[in-house]
């Protein structure tokens, strides 16, 4: 249990910087987390991902959950996406950039 509050608390910190630009968050909790940030955002997201990796080492359930049907599918095509993501962000911005050039061009 203690392996997954650490990859939930360290996984999601969100940095002092982020916490001082947006007043909204209540940041309390990862300040405590970070021993009043002290740890810095690299290495907690280090901490989340070996608490994570220890996870799937020695937690029956979690190994369980791992070899499951969709998580194995979503394994064997991630690659796949990685290589494919710019591919798709790129054409959808130069569509969207031309489609908002003509009708900037049609209004005049």
């Amino acid at each position: 249990m203690a392996l997954v509050f650490m990859f939930a608390s360290y996984g999601s910190h969100v940095g002092k910087d982020f916490c001082e630009q947006n007043g909204k968050y209540n940041c309390n909790y990862w300040k405590y987390i970070t021993l009043d940030w002290f740890l810095s955002k690299p290495l907690c997201m280090y901490i989340g991902a070996v608490s994570i990796i220890l996870l799937a080492l020695v937690s029956p359930g979690f190994q369980w959950f791992l070899l499951t049907s969709p998580v194995v599918f979503m394994g064997k095509i991630s690659y796949t996406f990685y290589l494919i993501h710019m591919l798709i962000l790129d054409w959808a911005m130069k569509d969207t950039a031309e489609y908002l050039v003509e009708s900037y061009e049609n209004l005049s």
